[in-house]
């Protein structure tokens, strides 16, 4: 959930969900999901992308792979 909703071309963002892939030995991570709704209960996609063949890499410092690499990956 965003703190406020963030402005987007048709509206406005209330919060998204991503599904991410990691590969804790090799340090990688992929984004396979991306969805971004309308409304503050998550009921309506304003937008969404699904990955046909993720591209695994080194996460970028405070991306939402690498967040989820640090709480999915013992150190």
């Amino acid at each position: 959930t965003f703190a406020k909703p963030a402005k987007a071309p048709g509206g406005e963002w209330f919060g998204s969900r991503t599904v991410v892939a990691v590969r804790c030995a090799a340090g990688t991570a992929a984004v396979k999901e991306n969805r971004y709704y309308s409304d503050a209960k998550f009921t309506k996609v304003a937008s969404e992308k699904i990955v046909g063949v993720p591209g695994y890499a080194a996460p970028v410092p405070g991306s939402v792979p690498a967040i989820a690499f640090k709480h999915l990956c013992p150190s």
